[in-house]
């Protein structure tokens, strides 16, 4: 096994250093530590290619109508292709404010906002963008599908990629000591591969119970799943082993990073972490391609 390890000190690469003393810093309202620096090696044994995953980026809004329907329409899509699915819902843009009467903020940080809208738009809710495929190429909002009478057709089209070069592990540990969740994110190729890609690392939580407004236009209590919390990296994603444009067969990349929730932090001190979940995936980091190579995830507590 042929092992390289990097690690990043005062914008200047080292080698041989692994894992170097950890360090935090804000970003956006969560504070993100990263535990240890990258390691990257290209391993002589090949694991066998995990299913292909597929991402929906669904957009949605307390004041939306029929968003409802839309997230138990993904429901039913999800249970219709068992654990090929990851949803991650946002709460960004338009019909997105709280209600006088709501419990909490289910939008991320303003900052962070703003950021995704730059990616993928700020379409008619509801909307789902399925592997940041662009699906309308016409349209400004390229990657999203207005309207979820449209999602299974845009879901097959996603389908259609049944491999991913990349085979994703993640884990998940409390730090009892430090008090702080620690993530680990390995990354493994299965096939030779060139191009450029980024890292994605978000929070979500169900099972969330607030109101929502429904088509009767009644503020109802109402049950939201999958939404997003935070986003570790940032939102445009993670640029990793940038110097190794051709990866190996058996190239293997390491992430370590972690988080503290702040309890009195304003959109933090509602987070029930026993209900959350890490998502991290994997991207195409071109100006005009940024489809989702492949998806993982896992309880943020095991």
């Amino acid at each position: 096994m042929k092992k390289k390890y990097f690690s990043f000190v005062g914008g200047i690469m080292l080698g041989s250093i692994i894992f170097a003393a950890s360090s935090c810093k804000e970003q956006g309202k969560l504070q993100v530590f990263t535990i240890g620096e990258e390691e990257t090696y290209v391993s002589d044994t090949i694991p066998q290619p995990q299913t292909k995953r597929i991402l929906i980026d669904e957009m949605s809004g307390v004041d939306c109508v029929n968003c409802p329907a839309g997230a138990e329409l993904l429901e039913e899509m999800s249970a219709a292709n068992p654990g090929i699915l990851e949803i991650v819902t946002v709460h960004a843009g338009d019909l997105t404010q709280p209600f006088t009467e709501s419990r909490q903020d289910m939008r991320i940080d303003a900052a962070k906002r703003r950021a995704y809208l730059n990616i993928m738009g700020n379409p008619g809710k509801p909307a789902s963008g399925f592997d940041r495929l662009v699906l309308h190429p016409d349209k400004k909002n390229k990657y999203m599908t207005e309207g979820y009478n449209a999602w299974p057709a845009s879901l097959a089209t996603a389908k259609a990629t049944t491999k991913t070069p990349v085979n994703i592990e993640l884990t998940s540990e409390f730090n009892d000591e430090k008090k702080q969740y620690e993530i680990v994110i390995v990354v493994r190729y299965t096939e030779v591969f060139e191009g450029k890609q980024s890292l994605h690392i978000y929070l979500t939580e169900s099972k969330i119970m607030d109101i929502q407004n429904t088509p009767e236009n009644k503020r109802a209590e109402y049950e939201f799943n999958h939404v997003l919390r935070d986003v570790l990296t940032p939102v445009d994603g993670k640029p990793f082993l940038t110097d190794v444009p051709a990866k190996e067969k058996g190239r293997v990349y390491i992430y370590k990073t972690g988080f503290k929730i702040d309890s009195e932090n304003e959109l933090q001190k509602n987070w029930k972490p026993e209900n959350m979940t890490v998502v991290a995936f994997v991207t195409a980091n071109e100006p005009d391609d940024i489809h989702v190579y492949h998806v993982q995830s896992t309880k943020l507590v095991p």
